[in-house]
């Protein structure tokens, strides 16, 4: 059965204020770590269309943080291709790019944003404000 899947993504700048946000989907048969890689290609992705600068994407997926500050993935593998994936585009994008690992209870913007995936049919992107479910938890 194929399943529907949301990548959430967050943006804040070095005083940790709001500069984005993002909810976009993938439908598909994907175990937790495949479907962590994929957002996280798509963030980079969206970092390189944006220019952001000095980036630390972070992840509660220990195991996709591991594997992508290692970069250590057989390239036969699925995860491999996505990683591939990854680094092309970490290649493409003119700044340092670190990945860290947060624990999920620690990431209240990206559940937020989880929970609101019931509200939006589509993909979401909001810049300049942030949207009103997510502003108390910014403070």
């Amino acid at each position: 059965m194929w399943t529907m899947l949301w990548n959430r993504m967050v943006v804040r700048n070095e005083m940790g204020s709001f500069v984005a946000c993002k909810i976009s989907r993938m439908v598909g048969l994907f175990s937790p770590t495949i479907a962590e890689i994929m957002g996280v290609r798509e963030a980079l992705s969206w970092i390189k269309d944006n220019n952001w600068q000095n980036v630390i994407v972070e992840s509660d997926n220990l195991q996709v943080v591991n594997v992508l500050n290692s970069m250590n993935v057989e390239n036969f593998s699925m995860m491999g291709g996505i990683v591939s994936d990854c680094r092309s585009l970490i290649n493409e994008i003119s700044c340092e790019i670190l990945f860290s690992h947060v624990f999920r209870s620690a990431n209240g913007v990206a559940h937020a944003l989880a929970q609101a995936t019931r509200s939006f049919p589509n993909a979401m992107e909001w810049t300049l404000s942030p949207p009103e479910f997510v502003t108390h938890l910014l403070l």
